[in-house]
């Protein structure tokens, strides 16, 4: 017992654990997280580095100020994200450790690879990415180190780093995607609270963000249609990929046709992200060879 803490009151509970996030690690049996990696960044010279670092941050903070239309529709929670640099990429994810968040988690790598492909279309940007995602065990800690007493000011600013088999995962898949494509590792999740029966699986959250949340972005009046809309796992089955350790692993080849408004009141366009397996001009010389299980 610790003297004076009383676990009925809201307010004691609240504190404890904003000192314990401050002093410990949490550890999180599934937890999402992207991986999201510059392609070539080695290649480049150091002021094209920065350009190139300083474009994708401001591209995510854009990605996530997208989910402000959708949550003042009802169809996401508020979702705040955290990131840690990896030199030539982020790990992004999600304060939000409910099914919500996980699926915000996947929103936002479907958001930032359409930006990203909307720039290199329509500004030249020479900034590609290759991209995972995963869902599993995860710890999570304070980034400057414990101890740091709590307050209002230092809560403001606390930064969580991360470590774990999920960001293991992720790192060893994205070596084996190609400029452009989008890799999600297999997983299974309980669902919704409201919904005790539901089984949150790739497929499943795919679906769901096709069906039941790009389509309430749009507006009566945009010539894009919810049935424009293209999210699927192209093949529908898992493929194998091969990383460039020699380790094998299994997961699912995203591709789609996502709405992406031109800045924050230009018309609505449909923008390409993601690879088609059977594009072998683009594989060919890579260690991604995706076979059908």
């Amino acid at each position: 017992n610790i003297k004076g803490f009383d676990t009925d009151d809201y307010d004691h509970r609240k504190e404890f654990r904003r000192i314990f996030a401050f002093c410990t690690a949490s550890k999180w049996s599934a937890r999402a997280f992207l991986l999201i990696d510059i392609v070539d960044f080695s290649t480049f010279s150091t002021p094209e580095q920065l350009a190139l670092r300083m474009s994708l941050g401001q591209a995510v903070t854009s990605c996530a100020r997208r989910f402000y239309r959708l949550q003042q529709k009802g169809l996401v929670q508020h979702s705040r994200f955290n990131r840690v640099s990896t030199g030539d990429g982020f790990y992004i994810w999600s304060y939000d450790t409910s099914p919500d968040g996980h699926v915000s988690t996947f929103l936002l790598l479907i958001f930032l690879m359409t930006l990203i492909e909307f720039m290199r279309k329509e500004a030249s940007s020479r900034l590609a990415l290759r991209a995972a995602c995963a869902i599993d065990e995860a710890y999570t800690f304070p980034y400057d180190g414990p101890g740091t007493p709590p307050s209002d000011r230092t809560y403001a600013s606390f930064r969580p780093d991360a470590i774990g088999p999920v960001l293991n995962k992720l790192s060893r898949l994205v070596t084996a995607a190609v400029p452009g494509q989008i890799l999600i590792a297999p997983f299974e999740q309980p669902g919704r609270e409201e919904r005790p029966d539901e089984i949150l699986d790739v497929p499943t959250m795919v679906d769901r963000i096709k069906s039941e949340i790009l389509p309430g972005e749009l507006d009566p009046a945009d010539s894009i249609k919810a049935h424009d809309i293209v999210l699927e796992l192209d093949p529908p089955g898992l493929l194998r990929a091969t990383d460039k350790h020699g380790l094998l692993h299994h997961c699912y080849n995203l591709r789609g046709a996502i709405p992406n408004r031109a800045g924050s009141s230009g018309p609505l366009s449909l923008q390409s992200i993601g690879l088609v397996p059977d594009d072998a001009a683009r594989i060919e010389t890579t260690a991604f060879r995706p076979f059908v299980l």
